[in-house]
């Protein structure tokens, strides 16, 4: 199996993060293989996409946590009032 099939379900992600990551692997995976990057400079890229990846995560999560906890405390004050 060549990258481009082993990324093409993640490109192919419903999920915009997954998605982004895995375009960006492409991209750099193609430039590294034409010699438009060095070895150094291809794993330092892909890590990044790595931590970029968490990053993204963990703020989707934090938004999420945060509206939940929004709802919550507007259903406390909704029984509040009854």
């Amino acid at each position: 199996m060549n990258f481009k099939e082993a990324l093409s379900p993640f490109i192919l992600s419903s999920d915009p993060v997954v998605s982004a990551v895995a375009l960006k692997a492409e991209v750099y995976t193609d430039e590294y293989k034409k010699g438009n990057l060095s070895k150094d400079e291809y794993k330092e890229l892909m890590t990044d996409l790595t931590v970029m990846k968490r990053i993204e995560e963990t703020a989707d999560a934090l938004e999420q946590r945060t509206n939940l906890n929004s709802v919550i405390n507007s259903l406390i004050a909704v029984a509040s009032l009854a």
